[in-house]
């Protein structure tokens, strides 16, 4: 029987909203388990407050987004003991991220590296209850992955979200995700521009921002270094991090060049946060 991938029921669709109900934008983001199993929605920074971390002192709308409201699929009575979804049956879940005057911020932060790490974590407090009414998949719990797998430069990637605010059930509700694949642009054991990011080459597109990126080999996979009972011949993944967007040259003022080069922000950098996270900067500090 043919059944929907992890990935799609791990992701979801990602609205902002200010105080007064206004929708400033449409993002990507997914569920994440962090020590002893703790819920976290994840998505970017620049999605919960609408401003770019290389210059967190301006805002585009000029709008404090307050509110998101995640697509999820509702959960149905099993049939035949199997767990199954309509993918018309969601719902749009509200989840508060601050204040109106942008003081109050919800989210974790980076311990070390602050916004300038573009992840915020939200961590999800009624985790029981939240399973129960919500059929969902955990991003980082498929059991695909294969640990011994270091991604390396040149290796495949999927980013998995909603390009313009577009799903794969766009008819039927609207739930279900797309998937983009490109590569792996630099190495990553190196930290771009010294922070926790690795840089992939993928076409994406605006709402892609927040989306999971899981790396991939395929071939043969020698973790030993030689032929073991350790190797896999096929597919081997990984969780490699969060789309963050593209990066943009300097072709002109009224023209700016954007690339295909986009910013994934590691693995290692979610860990961070759901361990050791830092309360969000208020527009307070940001204001200096």
């Amino acid at each position: 029987m043919q059944t929907l991938h992890h990935f799609s029921l791990s992701t979801a669709l990602t609205r902002v909203f200010d105080l007064q109900g206004t929708q400033l934008s449409t993002a990507t983001s997914f569920l994440y388990e962090g020590a002893d199993s703790k819920l976290f929605l994840v998505s970017n920074w620049h999605v919960v407050t609408g401003r770019d971390p290389s210059r967190p002192s301006r805002s585009e709308t000029g709008a404090v987004p307050s509110e998101i409201r995640v697509r999820l699929h509702n959960k149905q009575k099993k049939v035949g003991g199997n767990s199954t979804i309509v993918t018309s049956q969601v719902s749009d879940v509200s989840v508060p991220i601050n204040t109106e005057d942008g003081n109050a911020p919800r989210w974790l932060e980076h311990p070390e590296h602050r916004f300038r790490t573009d992840v915020v974590c939200l961590r999800i407090g009624d985790v029981l209850g939240f399973r129960e009414k919500f059929a969902f998949n955990v991003v980082n719990k498929w059991k695909e992955f294969h640990q011994d797998y270091e991604p390396g430069a040149m290796d495949e990637v999927f980013v998995i979200g909603y390009p313009w605010g577009l799903s794969s059930a766009a008819r039927r509700g609207g739930g279900l995700p797309v998937y983009k694949r490109g590569s792996i642009a630099s190495d990553p054991v190196v930290d771009f521009r010294r922070l926790p990011c690795v840089l992939i080459d993928c076409r994406t597109s605006t709402a892609m921002s927040g989306s999971p990126v899981i790396a991939s080999q395929t071939g043969i996979f020698m973790p030993d270094g030689r032929m073991s009972d350790n190797t896999v011949f096929g597919t081997v993944s990984k969780f490699l991090g969060v789309y963050s967007g593209r990066l943009i040259g300097e072709a002109g003022d009224s023209c700016p060049e954007v690339s295909e080069i986009g910013m994934v922000w590691k693995a290692s950098a979610l860990e961070a946060i759901t361990e050791n996270g830092v309360p969000g900067t208020t527009l307070r500090e940001l204001a200096g």
